[in-house]
């Protein structure tokens, strides 16, 4: 049933101390910032912290954007803890959105004095949707603001901000990465190590749209490169080219979304999949998460010779890890076998010219393609942990967490796989051209093998019935908005709402109707539906699917949004209706 299956959306919920909520203005008219006191669970203890978030800038072109500030026992004692300087942070955000000079994904500001702190020279920032913040509406038109010292900015700019992540999540213990700011952690490398990389010596591109992860059980490693992205790396390898022919080097420094799961990657080394793996293809709850692909993340240290990966938890092995790069090197002799070795927190694939035209054919006209053998199913190994011994275990406090890095191993033949994701998807009611990183979350479809036979037999005989769900609002987004309880119950009553309204029409045809039923504020307070235009069923029934969602009732969280918006897109299968019927 729909019930179980949207079950299966679970958000991150801690029980932890639920946010108060302040407001205070910046720019009068123009700009505020909302203030939520909140706690975070890091291990056994909880991390007292306050989230900022801006309300107002995205008038200025900027996405909103929120910091997450550990208090100090100072500030903990006061009635109401403000810290000044992260409220002058939004006044200079607004300065220079208004200047044209705006931030995304992956960037960066430089900045010295901040939090009247003499360590902290600048800001990155993230996506917002990777980490949920019980009772805090973040959204995925947020980012997410860090501190970082001068030489984790260096890292940053040389590298990228992935990279720094996985060293701030290997300082931390916390996976992900801990996305609060704390104003007297030491810095997790310093200058001497930023030089000590191999990726110094060779030509580099940041695709944060994109990602890899490796199967340490099938020792088989897969690139997942978004159109969005693709465009980048054809031209860097024409440049390429141009200077140094066809036998080029070239790193790909990417991104924390990894949409893929088995099925896809199993079709790659079948030689099943062929073109580009389209948004409607995406497997269920491929959204905008980071822990849903990936159980842990390779993360580099100055001065270790071993491979290091930070995992989700202690008692995780850690079978699938993100990885911060791929680096393409085209140079072996001859027909010599492709090679696929391991260094710092990626991989290096190793190519004679013949692979590596193929590669580049590959790259440039959107083409699945693999190398190596890897292991199978069938012959692979459970994955051991490692634990470090003699490892310095700064955590963030008396109690440290739960030590969640180990060593990687490296010996064995590696494979290698590249695919694309189309993330774009064209809207059927409205024509409009969405983009997602990483699909989106779609119900229903393909039939549950675990489901009731009786059940499917019953439902293929139903006149009027919904054949798949798509939910066009990513899960942080929903998060923000409603919590997974209510969210279900309205759905099933959606649905219902739906399905029950609509007749089946005379004639010879069965129909596919695309139902889209929104809430924001433009909808009054209720839910609308809409239908394409050019339906058959637009002119007869859209008033009455209309009128019985509007009964259903929408059931937000105290800190919502401020404009809080939801979608999800039904395609209802209305069969038609003989003479005899």
């Amino acid at each position: 049933s729909y019930r179980a299956l949207f079950s299966t959306l679970i958000w991150s919920c801690c029980s932890v101390r639920m946010p108060a909520k302040r407001t205070i203005p910046i720019i009068e008219g123009e700009l505020n910032c909302i203030i939520y006191e909140h706690d975070i669970n890091v291990g056994p203890q909880r991390v007292a912290c306050a989230t900022f978030m801006s309300d107002g800038l995205a008038s200025v072109g900027q996405k909103e954007i929120a910091m997450t500030l550990k208090l100090t026992p100072e500030e903990l004692a006061e009635k109401e803890p403000v810290p000044g300087h992260a409220l002058l942070c939004y006044r200079d955000f607004y300065k220079l959105a208004k200047q044209g000079m705006t931030v995304d994904v992956g960037g960066r500001t430089e900045l010295q004095g901040l939090f009247d702190s003499a360590t902290i020279r600048g800001l990155v920032y993230v996506g917002a949707g990777h980490e949920v913040v019980p009772g805090v509406p973040l959204t995925t038109n947020h980012l997410h603001a860090l501190t970082v010292s001068a030489a984790e900015l260096a890292v940053a700019m040389r590298y990228s901000v992935t990279r720094l992540l996985s060293m701030l999540a290997n300082q931390t213990r916390y996976f992900p990465f801990p996305y609060w700011i704390d104003r007297d952690r030491s810095s997790c490398v310093d200058m001497s190590g930023v030089d000590g990389s191999m990726l110094n010596k060779t030509p580099t591109i940041k695709l944060y749209h994109s990602a890899a992860v490796m199967d340490v059980k099938q020792k088989k490693i897969n690139l997942c490169i978004t159109l969005r992205d693709q465009p980048i790396v054809e031209r860097a390898i024409r440049e390429l080219q141009t200077k140094d022919g066809n036998n080029y080097v070239l790193t790909m420094m990417l991104g924390m979304h990894y949409p893929l799961v088995r099925e896809v990657e199993d079709q790659i080394w079948k030689g099943e999949l062929t073109e580009p793996v389209s948004a409607d293809n995406t497997p269920k709850l491929a959204n905008q998460t980071t822990t849903s692909r990936a159980d842990g993340h390779l993360t580099w240290q100055p001065g270790r010779s071993e491979m290091l990966a930070v995992t989700a938890t202690p008692q995780c092995a850690g079978e699938r890890l993100r990885i911060t790069y791929v680096m393409i090197c085209i140079g072996l002799e001859g027909d010599a076998p492709a090679q696929i070795q391991l260094l710092e927190d990626g991989a290096i694939v190793l190519l004679n010219p013949s692979h590596g035209k193929e590669v580049t054919t590959a790259f440039f006209e959107v083409l699945p393609w693999k190398c190596g053998q890897g292991v199978s199913a069938e012959e692979a190994e459970p994955v051991e942990r490692t634990e470090i011994e003699g490892r310095d275990r700064p955590g963030i406090g008396k109690d440290l967490p739960p030590d969640t890095c180990v060593k990687m191993q490296k010996q064995g033949e590696w494979a290698f796989s590249l695919s694309f994701l189309d993330g774009r998807w064209v809207n059927p009611i409205d024509g409009s051209t969405i983009e997602s990183d990483g699909g989106w979350v779609t119900f229903g479809g393909k039939k549950d093998e675990s489901g009731d036979q009786q059940e499917e037999e019953e439902k293929e005989d139903k006149p009027v019935d919904v054949q798949a769900v798509r939910l066009l609002t990513p899960d942080p987004d929903l998060e923000a908005c409603c919590n997974v309880k209510d969210f279900t119950g309205t759905m099933v009553e959606l649905i219902d709402a739906v399905t029950s309204t609509l007749l089946p029409m005379r004639g010879s045809e069965t129909y596919m109707l695309p139902v889209q039923v929104t809430y924001s504020n433009a909808t009054d307070g209720k839910w609308r539906a809409q239908v394409p235009p050019s339906s058959p069923l637009a002119e007869h029934q859209i008033d009455k699917i209309e009128a019985a969602v509007a009964k259903v009732p929408v059931k937000l969280k105290e800190n919502h949004p401020p404009n809080p918006s939801m979608a999800v897109l039904f395609e209802v299968v209305v069969k038609a209706k003989t003479e005899e019927e």
